[in-house]
């Protein structure tokens, strides 16, 4: 059955929160926190949670804190329901929750439950396992190693399998499309100079929303854009991507971020803001859904399902372009920041799958 429960039972059971952006900890002792229907009371976690919390939350992304929040939050409410105690998390609570997360009623929530609904991917479940992981270590309560839990994941992979379903790739015509679609006011300046610099770059929507009016350079021969920090530069080193002024003004991108900046004036701050009714431009920043939202109404203007599409199609699409194109590996990775060589040849054997076709070599099916 879905799940329901109230926000003051959510609540009650956190160890931590993140609030603006921030991530915070719960002092108090847990047992003060959590009703008597969650269980029997839990262990009371070390008071440096504050201090844990804090080197927790300068070493992880940004991305990463929101998503192991959700993970958690979805735990306690789970337990709440369940009966179990969210910390510390026993062997048999993690059993029955990965039978609840390979289950048909997965997705369901405090606030949602789908009609229909799916197993959540092994993806999906191993990252909330690291969730739980993560706020147990974060309140000095170390989770056990349980070997079942390993064994349970290993009867989950064979169960609904390691497939992962990726977004799509916008093609360069559908780019030049959706650019066309896009009109000369302030939000449609913006959207072309989103959607340019987003497949152009093959940065993360993270990343995209990140940037400030600082971090782009206008040179002679093209756009500098400094990444000051990303998913996989957790030292916050930062790299450059350029990108190269084309000829034709529709279609480039420094062109369509100086009409941006031609909007935004001398003001500093994010380079990507919301766009208000009537066309004024709020200080405030984009949020990286927003960018999904963008690729999915526009590819939807185009006829398209916009459920195949999302903001990781823009990345995806020039990886998959540039391996069209005969690029070579290491250049694609270059320019999408790419550290994983298996994802990249991912996008290289999906640009290349006709190309390259050995089928293709048939001569009898296939005459020259």
């Amino acid at each position: 059955m879905p799940f329901r429960i109230t926000r003051e039972k959510r609540d009650s059971a956190f160890l931590f929160r993140i609030r603006g952006g921030i991530l915070e900890p719960i002092i108090e002792p847990v047992t003060t926190l959590v009703p008597a229907s969650v269980g029997p009371a839990i262990a009371t976690p070390s008071r440096d949670t504050a201090r844990r919390v804090d080197i927790i939350r300068r070493r992880m992304a940004d991305s990463s804190l929101l998503a192991y929040e959700a993970d958690w939050n979805h735990f306690t409410e789970w337990c709440a329901v369940a009966g179990h105690s969210p910390v510390p998390a026993s062997e048999d609570a993690l059993l029955d929750y990965i039978d609840f997360c390979t289950g048909p009623n997965a997705r369901s929530t405090a606030t949602r439950c789908p009609p229909k609904s799916a197993p959540l991917s092994l993806s999906s479940i191993r990252r909330r396992l690291a969730a739980i992981t993560f706020a147990h270590n974060a309140a000095g309560l170390p989770l056990p190693a349980y070997p079942i839990v390993k064994d349970r994941l290993g009867v989950a992979e064979r169960e609904i399998g390691t497939a992962k379903r990726q977004a799509r790739p916008i093609t360069q015509v559908q780019l030049i499309q959706v650019l066309s679609l896009q009109p000369d006011s302030p939000a449609g300046r913006r959207n072309r100079a989103l959607l340019l610099l987003g497949f152009t770059t093959g940065l993360r929507r993270a990343e995209l929303v990140a940037l400030d009016r600082g971090h782009v350079s206008f040179l002679d021969e093209g756009v500098s854009v400094f990444v000051p920090k990303s998913k996989t530069d957790q030292g916050r080193n930062g790299r450059t991507v350029s990108v190269p002024y084309s000829p034709n003004a529709a279609t480039c991108t420094g062109t369509a971020l100086r009409r941006w900046f031609a909007v935004l004036g001398d003001s500093d701050g994010a380079v990507f803001r919301r766009v208000l009714k009537g066309g004024t431009v709020s200080a405030q920043r984009l949020a990286p859904d927003a960018v999904s939202l963008l690729v999915k109404t526009s590819m939807s203007q185009l006829g398209e399902d916009p459920t195949e599409y999302s903001a990781h199609s823009l990345r995806a699409g020039l990886a998959t372009a540039l391996a069209r194109e005969g690029v070579p590996l290491p250049q694609i990775m270059g320019q999408t920041g790419h550290a994983d060589v298996h994802t990249a040849i991912g996008y290289v054997r999906l640009g290349t799958a006709f190309r390259d076709n050995p089928v293709a070599k048939l001569g009898g099916l296939y005459p020259s």
